[in-house]
């Protein structure tokens, strides 16, 4: 059974989460990116080179979405791909330096001007808070 409390969640995230998509988008338009190359790119300046399984573990998606979509990144110069020599199934990429300092100068916003810190830390708490209180739950839709 849902509770009121879930679904208004949901609703919530959902709605930040288009916002966010927008803005991205927005912000990488100028460089010819998409929103899902935005992520990809990202999420390697923040952990660094990785297997395709694991960076698609790390965007929550399927591998099947992230080859075609790194495949077009390297094509462009943005990340490069390899195999590992001892196991040529795995195939590992990582940003090249051109999309490093595309990134860090065009991308991240370094003053971190766009909202007040003690704002970042309350909304990182808020959405950490959920976190635990949804895996804490055996059945998100429903009371223990």
């Amino acid at each position: 059974m849902y509770e009121l409390f879930d679904y208004r969640v949901i609703c919530i995230l959902r709605e930040i989460n288009k916002r966010i998509e927008d803005r991205i988008e927005q912000d990488c338009r100028e460089f010819g990116l998409t929103y899902a190359q935005a992520m990809i790119l990202l999420n390697l300046y923040m952990t660094g080179a990785q297997s395709i399984t694991g960076l698609s573990e790390s965007m929550c998606s399927v591998k099947g979405n992230i080859s075609p979509i790194c495949k077009r990144l390297e094509s462009n110069g943005y990340i490069r791909r390899w195999r590992d020599e001892s196991d040529q199934r795995k195939l590992t990429v990582e940003l090249t330096h051109s999309a490093r300092e595309l990134i860090r100068e065009k991308l991240l916003d370094p003053a971190g001007e766009s909202c007040p810190q003690s704002d970042k830390d309350e909304i990182l708490k808020g959405l950490q808070m959920l976190q635990e209180y949804l895996s804490g739950r055996t059945d998100p839709f429903t009371d223990h």
